[in-house]
């Protein structure tokens, strides 16, 4: 089942998750960075209600070197 939540609160959401991932896991961390960006250049009004999955998964596809940086950091582990 799908949820939706607001943009304010996605774009907060990665960006916390950003700030804290910085020191251990920075290739998540500048991707969550990207995903912000990407964000607030798509919409302009940070109350509409999104599916988050359905925006990352829209966000990989527009950005694919962000997906490939990604993989390739999944690969190493």
């Amino acid at each position: 089942m799908s949820y939706t939540t607001s943009l304010r609160l996605l774009v907060a959401s990665h960006l916390s998750d950003a700030s804290f991932e910085m020191s251990f896991l920075p290739v998540q961390a500048q991707a969550r960075i990207e995903f912000v960006k990407y964000l607030t250049i798509k919409y302009s009004d940070m109350t509409l209600e999104v599916t988050p999955h359905v925006e990352w998964i829209r966000f990989l596809v527009a950005c694919p070197y962000v997906k490939e940086a990604l993989d390739r950091k999944a690969n190493e582990i």
